[in-house]
């Protein structure tokens, strides 16, 4: 591991880790949070979808560019230049109470989907080897308990002074991760890396690729599969993507080393990551438009955001638990076994959902279940990636990771709102809200089913590192050791 002239604060840079993550979580957590309220403020618009799909765009590309820089210009850097946007984008969205304007905020937000790569590089080029596989659990948990406390902090605001207040709560913690950042994480060693040879234009050009592939999905909802418009669109998503591949693929210093994707065991644990990003880990959006639906729908609880915000935070807080754990558990019988225990609870959880979605105990036991699951397989994930790269390219490595997650959670994001809108709805008088159906949600329960179970195949076909990999990362030299 990398020696440094005084020894780290670990309990400073566990602080690090938690608010970074408490940032990360919050800004999609108000989103969800107000899902419901929404749909009644812009009834009959079809652009509500939008305000979780900008963030997690712009995180897919914030993951893969402040990830890349991060590596370059030093992690410390890039975690406060986040923190700034991130908290410029929660006043446009407090402050803008318009559709457009919360959607141009929350695309500012989704910077904040870089912190974790950034996170975990900062973890290991701080801490000790031994203390950074708890150091991963804790990044993960801290963004879901973060994300429970946000529920329940934002759900007061909303009720009680504004319906985009919640994201003064943003800005807060935003600023305080700042701080504790300026203040505790030591200045790099190291002079900046050169960006010489690093095409930064081009190397975001898969965001506009699955943008274009989004709107066409979207498109394809209204106009059908078969319209010209939507076929063209996918085909011009698939050609700008390919083109880009190929870009990155032949770049001596690529912002994304898709080069990494040819090894098998990166590949496959980044394929996992997507169906976790297309299924279970869409939990919160499901379960916020699911428990805050009016019961006269027939499937709604009915549930205020804050009396909602209870709700999840228990479940949040249980990551508190299990995401360190995952990290514990998995030092003694492997990251992989944790995943696999992980996407198995995933699985189950949205057969529970299928089966019994009637009353309240029976959907919090599916979200305790779903949310051990993925509580266990996130870190898990991270671990697996974290163990096939060397520590220079550790947020690079994870960044590929993160833009797999954040990308992919916008697809499932607009598949969930297609589902959710296609099986007819409740309150279709004019001008009135409306609600998904019963037979809409059962759509969504069967899709998160099916994405769950197709991450523990894809789990199963990953097995074991072989012996001489990891015999040759044991003997990397010091510094270069996961």
């Amino acid at each position: 591991m990398t020696t440094e002239a005084r020894p780290p604060n670990i309990p400073g840079l566990y602080l690090v880790l938690v608010l970074n993550g408490f940032v990360g979580a919050a800004g999609l957590t108000v989103i969800y949070l107000m899902l419901a309220t929404l749909y009644r403020e812009y009834a009959g618009s079809t652009g509500v979808g939008w305000a979780v799909t900008s963030y997690l765009l712009v995180s897919a590309i914030a993951a893969a560019l402040c990830g890349r820089l991060g590596d370059l210009l030093g992690r410390r850097l890039m975690i406060l230049i986040v923190l700034g946007l991130a908290g410029i984008g929660s006043l446009a969205s407090a402050f803008v109470p318009s559709l457009a304007g919360l959607v141009i905020g929350c695309a500012l937000q989704g910077v904040a989907g870089s912190l974790a790569p950034l996170s975990i590089g900062l973890a290991r080029e701080h801490l000790p080897a031994e203390r950074v596989p708890v150091a991963l659990g804790i990044v993960s948990c801290a963004g879901m308990f973060g994300a429970g406390i946000a529920f329940v902090l934002a759900g007061v605001v909303i009720e009680h002074f504004a319906s985009h207040g919640g994201f003064v709560l943003k800005l807060v913690i935003s600023a305080l991760a700042f701080a504790a950042v300026a203040l505790i994480v030591p200045r790099p060693n190291r002079a900046p890396a050169s960006l010489k040879g690093v095409d930064l234009v081009r190397g975001v050009l898969f965001a506009p690729a699955l943008g274009l592939a989004l709107l066409s999905l979207e498109a394809a909802r209204s106009s059908g599969w078969g319209d010209a418009r939507v076929l063209g669109g996918f085909a011009a998503a698939a050609l700008l993507f390919a083109y880009w591949a190929q870009h990155q693929a032949s770049q001596t210093r690529p912002l994304i080393n898709v080069r990494m994707l040819a090894r098998r065991r990166v590949a496959l644990t980044n394929l996992a990551m997507i169906f976790l990003a297309l299924g279970a880990i869409q939990l919160g959006q499901t379960f916020s438009l699911l428990l805050q639906q009016p019961a006269s729908t027939g499937i709604g609880l009915g549930l205020s955001p804050s009396a909602f915000g209870w709700v999840m935070l228990p479940l949040n807080a249980m990551t508190v638990v299990v995401s360190p754990l995952s990290g514990w558990v998995g030092k003694r019988i492997g990251e992989q076994r944790v995943a696999l225990i992980g996407a198995a609870a995933c699985v189950a959880a949205w057969l529970m959902m299928m089966a019994r979605h009637d009353t309240f105990p029976h959907m919090v036991q599916a979200a305790v279940v779903c949310t051990i699951g993925y509580g266990l397989l996130m870190p898990a994930l991270y671990n697996l990636i974290a163990e096939a790269s060397p520590v220079e390219h550790a947020s690079e490595a994870a960044g590929i990771n993160s833009v797999c997650l954040a990308a992919f959670m916008a697809v499932g994001s607009q598949v969930l709102f297609g589902l959710l809108g296609g099986h007819g709805a409740h309150g279709a008088a004019p001008g009135a809200a409306s609600f998904p159906s019963e037979a809409a949600f059962g759509a969504v329960f069967c899709y998160l089913a099916a994405m769950s179970a197709c991450c523990l195949v894809t789990l199963l076909v990953l097995g074991r590192a072989p012996a001489a990999e990891r015999v040759a990362r044991r003997d990397l030299p010091a510094g270069r050791a996961t």
